[in-house]
């Protein structure tokens, strides 16, 4: 039997939750810089790696990329496509596991990651960026927003694996450039702090 990445707490999360419609600013700010002189953003792929009920995925599509975007949970992936069908937008999206991927290598332009890869162990983790790396083709970005050591415990969510920063700069070490920065806030009244890396890697 194959070796699975995959948690069934986001399955019962994603059923049960309308969670998710919004992309993260971050991702669009990189979004921004990296393509908005791009004059064809249709022959751009790019994957949204956990993508969810597809808040990522919609916005990609929106902009005109050529998306596709895969996830674990069934639940999460059919709210995806229901999301992209009622806007008249399109995008490949299916349910699978990190570690068993479709893709060819040398075969995306971006690769994205909000907050999904962390929700493995460190080993699985190392195998599942080596695969990133072989399908992003050359001079190709990942942009990724993974959660920082000290941010506060999450729980309900399965396996989480907090981020050192020196844990990111040797996971991305076959890249050829990597730039790392964070971002962090408190949420209800300051009794929980929210801390997360903002990690661009260039192939």
């Amino acid at each position: 039997m194959s070796k699975t990445s995959w948690s069934s707490n986001w399955e019962k999360i994603y059923y049960e939750r309308d969670w998710g419609k919004y992309p993260e600013i971050e991702l669009v700010r990189f979004i921004s810089r990296r393509f908005s002189e791009n004059n064809n953003l249709s022959e751009i792929k790019i994957l949204d790696l956990g993508c969810g009920t597809g808040a990522s995925t919609w916005y990609l599509a929106r902009e005109g990329f050529n998306v596709f975007a895969i996830d674990g949970s069934e639940s999460g992936v059919k709210k995806a496509i229901e999301r992209l069908l009622k806007n008249g937008l399109e995008a490949e999206v299916s349910t699978g596991d990190f570690l068993n991927m479709p893709y060819h290598d040398n075969f995306f332009d971006c690769v994205i990651d909000i907050t999904s890869i962390q929700h493995n162990t460190i080993e699985s983790i190392e195998t599942i960026i080596k695969k990133i790396h072989l399908m992003l083709k050359k001079d190709s970005y990942f942009f990724g927003i993974m959660a920082c050591e000290d941010k506060d415990i999450e729980k309900g969510y399965g396996t989480i694996h907090f981020m050192s920063e020196d844990e990111i700069i040797d996971l991305f070490k076959a890249f050829s450039e990597i730039s790392i920065d964070y971002v962090s806030r408190t949420d209800n009244n300051q009794q929980y702090l929210d801390k997360r890396w903002i990690v661009v890697a260039k192939k």
